[in-house]
């Protein structure tokens, strides 16, 4: 049986305006269940590899271009 879940978005507030993280496990900022107001990473007991964002910028912003580990390293 398929469980639909709702959640809660995490919004992080930036200089520029805002991030909406309509989906996160992440330790900086975690969506919630709306029945329960339980952290969605407890309620999965583990990390999903995806952050689901939206960004409302008041301004302009740059482009930002994140380079794999191997790259990195070099």
């Amino acid at each position: 049986m398929i469980k639909i879940i709702k959640l809660n978005p995490f919004y992080s507030e930036k200089v520029w305006g805002y991030e909406k993280w309509n989906l996160s496990t992440h330790r900086n900022g975690c969506s919630t269940l709306v029945d329960t107001n339980e952290n969605l990473h407890d309620y999965l007991q583990k990390d999903l590899p995806i952050l689901i964002k939206i960004i409302k910028a008041d301004e302009s912003l740059s482009v930002q271009v994140h380079p794999g580990d191997e790259f990195a390293r070099m």
